[in-house]
């Protein structure tokens, strides 16, 4: 899985990605993966986020309507989620709207789902998990 955010905001702080200590990060996007990611993201800025494994995987997500039990007890997930919620937390009021859309590598152009109105603050909940293709609008 593959989790962009965008906004028309100022251009969202960058995390980098550690191989030797793997965490939450928020990376620059480019390329044909950009140019598809607009499709869902219209926004003027559009970054990558990801999880303790360096793709979105590691972020707690719901599959065949079920959240997937290892996410959901994972200290590393746990930590994820707290991240984010605190980076989305920190991101300006006048950066609204924000949105997040997730999708498997390689999907970014197909068509969404899902869609969702949360808090930064929904995404520490236990039984927050994404959905493949759904767009989130945060408020």
């Amino acid at each position: 899985m593959v989790y962009y955010l965008g906004t028309d905001g100022n251009a969202p702080l960058t995390i980098p990605w550690s191989k030797d200590s793997p965490a939450f990060n928020v990376l620059e996007i480019d390329g044909p993966e950009r140019d598809h990611i607009r499709k869902q993201l219209p926004h003027r800025n559009i970054v990558y986020i990801g999880s303790h494994e360096g793709c979105g995987c590691g972020f707690r997500s719901y599959r065949d309507g079920y959240l997937m039990e290892g996410d959901a007890k994972d200290a590393d997930t746990d930590a994820d989620h707290a991240g984010l919620a605190d980076y989305l937390a920190r991101l300006p009021a006048s950066d609204r709207p924000i949105q997040i859309f997730g999708c498997w590598s390689g999907d970014e152009s197909t068509p969404i789902e899902y869609t969702r109105e949360i808090s930064p603050s929904d995404l520490l909940d236990p039984s927050f998990g994404f959905r493949e293709r759904e767009l989130i609008t945060l408020i």
